[in-house]
């Protein structure tokens, strides 16, 4: 048993190292260590007989090297799919499963192993520390190419001191290279094991190896010059683990259970019948809800699906990850502009690649705030990944968004792909319940010409009724662009009592072309952690990336700074999230470090340690897509993007809660692209 909570919960290492063993264990989750005890030791009897006496525990196997990676093969509903426990998307999405699984004889899982190709490692060749022309003293060896034993060399070899820098000796450098496999890079940098200096009296005396490349492959050590080298490598079962990996593809045949109904069974019986979706609508009209209906449905049914948003407030609502996250671009946008080789080889981890192909449907949410680049890129890894040259690999997608809304802050529109005409064309269901303004007919009605750009007169003055030159405390301000939004927070910090905590970020570069400063101001674009984070109790903060999803709390996530701890002469906050999927989760915070990518889109440039938080009284309009606030004070008076001003008014369910701060009409901007396109649309 395990403890996943509390005071004192279990080390996730634990936890991880008794799963990742060849053996196949039950697994269920309960609310109290008494019920979880009781099950532990009854196992069930399905037969109604007596169970047999207790046998003793035979020992456990040992658990998987790091080598052998971190997958778990799990069988929900008699379908079998794969966790990667070194994911934290990943895990959390088991244990999701997990705790809806009600079965009493619990969740069969078994530790999935990679096949390790084993090296064989030649015999070190010892040579005698006094000589200084090793070559002209070779050391016999006998048939199994061991030494003669010869009790007083044997006895200076081990009593002999290796002192570095006396004639004679070994450096503990020396003596950690010759004992260093073939395969394994010299601590020195070098690959291939021992490395020394020219000229050292020992270079002589490193065995002879075949010749290595510049990335540490060896090659043969006899190719004769007039012939070219033979060499060709097997292509079938068991060869390469990551080309032999099958690619999951939908059942023959999927029963949808008889309660799903409505538009929730059309997009349901779409994706089984192997047809990707675009499900989009106007603001508040359940796209997000219906998405999370329809990824239920489809796990409920054995489908492996991969849950995206396009930022870490949309992934939150949907119980899911960031795109770039999912697809490994761990660089962020800098992956989608890198040469594709780069990516592919560099830049994703096997991890990633691991998800493309066991994944049956990716869903997308908010997808109106991706840009056509991306896409794209999307599509070519995915095709590459998977093997296969239909659109995004012939994986399965349902993306749901409302390019009426925030369009892409870079790049064109995600509709304009090549990728995505040819998967979608101009089809799409379209949702006409408006869910989040039902009790205001009023502001849903100004929403909706205001969408299509037919807003009136009426209408502007009906707003302008709203506005408020000191909205109620407990409204969330949103604004156009992210200086206002720092400037609000800070006035907000300052009106709490107590001292403040400031944490300043440890900022590194790694490459020779950048200054400090220059990779200050890299970090601060590409990263969203900041540069100085000044705290407060009772400070509202939010998680702005996914590093504390393995504690369970997902990028987008706000939290209240409940009190500090001390570890060693600093202190750091505990702060009580609110979790996007309901409940609470109380999580003592530490620095993290992330990095952006170099020239070559594969090395880090520069990094930064941070605590991974960011104040939250205020934030921009794009970052709150997809919220529902009971109350919000929005400043429309310098919008500057198409869709901007919708976004922001519609983040209330009626007038009441909405309080503008500013507003300008002539800043309400739509794209006549965008309305071009969704007047086209035709449904499925």
């Amino acid at each position: 048993m395990f403890v996943l909570d509390g005071p004192s919960p279990s080390s996730s290492d634990d936890l991880r190292t008794h799963l990742l063993r060849p053996w196949t264990l039950y697994l269920r989750l309960f609310p109290n260590h008494d019920a979880a005890a009781h099950w532990a030791t009854s196992p069930p009897d399905p037969a109604g007989h007596a169970s047999p006496p207790a046998q003793p525990q035979p020992p456990s196997p040992p658990p998987f090297l790091p080598s052998q990676g971190f997958f778990l093969s799990t069988f929900f509903a008699g379908e079998e799919a794969v966790v990667d426990l070194s994911d934290p998307a990943s895990i959390s999405k088991f244990f999701v499963q997990l705790s809806a699984h009600q079965c009493a004889d619990g969740v069969p899982v078994a530790g999935l192993a990679l096949d390790i190709t084993p090296i064989t490692v030649p015999p070190p060749v010892l040579v005698d520390p006094r000589s200084t022309n090793v070559r002209s003293r070779p050391r016999p060896t006998n048939i199994h190419g061991d030494r003669p034993q010869d009790p007083k060399r044997r006895r200076l070899m081990t009593t002999t001191p290796a002192v570095s820098g006396v004639r004679g000796g070994r450096s503990v450098a020396e003596r950690a290279a010759e004992a260093t496999p073939i395969s394994v890079a010299a601590w020195t940098g070098a690959v291939g094991g021992r490395t020394f200096l020219p000229g050292h009296a020992l270079a002589a005396a490193a065995p002879r190896r075949a010749p290595t490349s510049s990335g540490g492959q060896r090659h043969g050590a006899g190719t004769s010059p007039g012939r070219r080298r033979i060499a060709w490598s097997y292509g079938g079962a068991g060869g390469d683990s990551s080309r032999s990996q099958r690619v999951a593809t939908l059942p023959l045949r999927v029963e949808l259970p008889a309660t799903v109904v409505g538009a929730e069974r059309k997009v349901c019986r779409l994706l089984v019948g192997n047809e990707s979706v675009f499900l989009t609508g106007p603001p508040g009209c359940g796209k997000t809800h219906l998405v999370n209906e329809v990824v239920s449905t489809l796990r409920a049914v054995g489908l492996t699906v991969s849950v995206c948003g396009s930022s870490g407030v949309a992934a939150a609502l949907v119980g899911g990850t960031t795109v770039h996250a999912w697809t490994g671009f761990i660089n962020g946008d800098a992956d989608v502009v890198s040469p594709l080789e780069t990516v592919l080889a560099k830049v994703i981890p096997s991890s990633a690649k691991f998800r493309m192909r066991s994944t049956m449907v990716l869903v997308i949410d908010e997808v109106g705030t991706l840009s056509a680049a991306l896409i794209t890129r999307l599509d070519v890894v995915l095709r590459a990944v998977r093997r296969c040259s239909l659109p995004f690999g012939g994986l399965l997608v349902l993306f749901s968004g409302d390019f009426l809304q925030l369009a892409p802050p870079v790049g064109n529109f995600a509709f304009l792909s090549d990728a995505w005409r040819e998967v979608f064309g101009n089809r799409a269901i379209v949702l006409d319940t408006h869910w989040r303004h039902i009790s205001d007919r009023r502001l849903l009605d100004v929403l909706l010409r205001m969408r299509v750009g037919l807003h009136t007169n009426e209408d502007m003055e009906l707003l302008a009724t709203r506005r408020s030159a000191k909205p109620p405390p407990t409204a969330v301000w949103l604004f156009c662009h992210s200086m206002p939004a720092k400037d609000k927070n800070e006035e907000e910090l300052h009106r709490l009592p107590g001292p403040d905590v400031t944490y300043h970020a440890q900022d590194k570069v790694k490459v020779t072309y950048l200054t400090l400063e220059g990779a200050r101001n890299l970090l601060d674009d590409g990263l969203k952690f900041l540069r100085v984070l000044t705290l407060r109790v009772g400070a509202l903060v939010l998680v702005p990336s996914n590093c504390l999803a393995g504690d369970g709390v997902p990028s987008g996530s706000r939290g209240v700074v409940l009190c500090f701890f001390w570890v060693g002469c600093m202190r750091y906050p505990t702060v009580r999230f609110e979790l996007p999927t309901g409940g609470f989760k109380t999580v003592d915070i530490m620095p993290v470090t992330a990095s952006v990518v170099a020239l070559d889109g594969v090395e880090k440039a520069a990094t930064r340690t941070q605590l991974p938080l960011v104040l939250s009284w205020a934030m921009t309009i794009h970052g709150a897509q997809g919220w529902t606030l009971p109350e919000a004070a929005v400043d429309l008076s310098k919008a500057w993007a198409a869709g901007q001003a919708l976004s922001g008014l519609s983040r209330t369910p009626s007038l009441a809660g909405l309080h503008l701060v500013g507003f300008d009409e002539e800043k309400v901007i739509v794209d006549g692209v965008a309305v071009s396109f969704h007047d086209s649309l035709v449904p499925y």
